[in-house]
């Protein structure tokens, strides 16, 4: 039932956003000039609040591995200060609120990387958008750089075919109100028309249908979007890949015959689903779900220029089998605001020369980052237990039919060694290598503990100190085996063995 459910809401939340673009010009108000003008935003300052309360039986399991997220059934996000400078490029001061507290941060966000600075945190975090394309070799020789620029010069052009044309054949919802008002944008008080919109899950197929069947009215105008698709995206991205991957050796033939082949098959899958819409609603089958019961109400408020400076937005959705162990309700509300449309903005880029990079950084690097005493912290470590360490280590693994020793038993001490890079990192620590003296240094970065190992010797040091180990490190290929215990105890894990599986346990508070 959860499923099913799930899988519904997911299809009414879509196909609500969809009609709501529908809304003919009406009361005076060009919506559809309102709709497209927000397609072409290329820049803006702005705010944003979305909610959700997810709401659940007497019953409702909100435990995850033992702890306890019923604090998370009740999410706000808070994003103020937003600077969109351009299509690339944005800023954004923003503010997770749970049951838990209020957790700020702030987020940039440029063709070339993606960064966060969480409140309480020494250095941001950030993402490298290329790193995923600069790990693969046949990739890498594709100009990503120029291929993305041209499809940012053809997205102005992709919007005003394609836009348009799936608001201009979208029909009207029966609910409408428009009146007059005035509400403080940025501060200041500013006429506006309101479009109030109100949609039901009754009406949503028929709104369906008729937008299918409006653009299968529609040929000339479906044949002109199809091309524009290929000219403008499909056919830059495939002469960028040619001689790249099999098989994409001439472009795209964007000829009349290929537009033509192209039309007709969309004009047959439109039929057709058409058919399906008109068949689901006369057999009843999605009345449990698309009915009066689950709704969206939008309010929109537009200025003079048929700009939409401000929305507000509700979707109730409700399980028609609601029981104590079933998510029941889920209720949405999002409120935004704009100003400076299209004006000179200035967004305010994070610093990462000194960051942590997504790609690389462990659980207990970021959580070492923050502030013990900040919010973010203190629900990472206190609540969630993520500073916590859990490894299971088997002897044995499989891989592909073949057996690897990840951890392997030593035959003369009878003790398990281990990589020492994946188990010192998997307990954050530091690993370093010395090629000249044979050394690997081991650093805890919570405790600043130091673990000293040479080659072929038992005797390590710990800050300083010798101590004995009950084996010795050795070299086997590129990988340094240590022993497992040593490590472990020695930065205050503890070591357990599961005689029934082989391997070893190593559990941290």
């Amino acid at each position: 039932m959860k499923k099913r459910y799930i899988t519904w809401m997911s299809a009414f939340v879509g196909l609500m956003m969809l009609v709501l673009t529908g809304c003919q010009s009406i009361g005076g108000v060009d919506l559809n000039k309102a709709l497209q003008n927000n397609l072409e935003v290329a820049s803006y300052e702005g705010t944003s609040n979305f909610s959700i309360e997810l709401i659940g039986g007497s019953d409702f399991d909100w435990a995850a591995d033992g702890e306890d997220l019923s604090f998370l059934n009740n999410l706000q996000l808070e994003m103020n200060n937003i600077k969109m400078q351009d299509r690339n490029t944005l800023s954004m001061d923003a503010a997770l609120v749970t049951g838990k507290g209020k957790f700020p941060f702030s987020v940039s966000m440029t063709k070339e990387e993606i960064a966060v600075q969480f409140e309480g945190a020494a250095k941001p975090v950030y993402l490298k958008l290329d790193d995923y394309t600069s790990l693969d070799p046949m990739m890498m020789t594709i100009n990503w750089a120029g291929l993305s620029e041209t499809l940012e010069n053809n997205q102005e052009q992709l919007l005003k075919a394609v836009g348009p044309f799936i608001i201009n054949n979208l029909p009207n919802p029966d609910n409408i109100k428009v009146s007059n008002t005035s509400e403080q944008i940025d501060g200041i008080f500013t006429n506006l028309t309101k479009v109030q919109v109100e949609i039901k899950g009754s009406e949503v197929l028929d709104l369906l249908k008729a937008f299918i069947d409006n653009i299968n009215a529609n040929d000339q105008a479906l044949k002109e979007v199809i091309q524009q698709i290929f000219t403008l995206v499909i056919d830059p991205v495939q002469k960028e890949l040619q001689g790249e991957i099999e098989g994409l050796d001439n472009g795209v033939d964007v000829s009349p015959a290929t537009v033509d082949e192209i039309y007709n098959a969309a004009k047959e899958g439109l039929t057709e689903l058409s058919l399906e819409i008109e068949a689901m609603k006369n057999s009843g089958e999605a009345d449990e779900f698309l009915n009066e019961n689950n709704y969206m109400k939008v309010d929109m408020y537009v200025d003079s220029s048929s700009q939409i400076r401000k929305m507000d937005m509700e979707l109730v959705l409700n399980n028609p089998e609601p029981s104590n162990d079933d998510l029941n309700t889920i209720k949405i509300k999002s409120t935004s605001e704009m100003w400076n449309i299209n004006h000179a903005v200035k967004a305010d880029i994070i610093n990462t020369q000194d960051g942590l990079n997504v790609e690389s950084v462990t659980m207990g690097k970021f959580l070492k980052n923050l502030d013990a005493n900040s919010a973010l912290y203190k629900l990472m470590v206190d609540d969630l237990g993520l500073k916590s360490k859990y490894i299971y280590l088997p002897i044995w693994e499989e891989v592909d039919g073949e057996l690897y020793e990840l951890p392997y038993i030593d035959p003369v001490t009878e003790k398990a060694m281990a990589p020492v890079r994946f188990v010192t990192e998997e307990l954050d620590a530091d690993v370093t290598w010395d090629n000249e003296k044979r050394q690997v240094t081991v650093v805890d970065i919570w405790t600043g503990k130091t673990i000293v190992m040479t080659i072929e010797s038992s005797t390590a040091t710990v800050d300083g100190v010798p101590v004995e180990m009950e084996g010795v490190a050795t070299l086997q290929g590129d990988t340094t085996y240590v022993p497992l215990r040593f490590i472990a105890e020695t930065f205050g894990a503890e070591v357990n063995w599961d005689t029934e599986d082989w391997a070893v346990i190593i559990t941290r508070d």
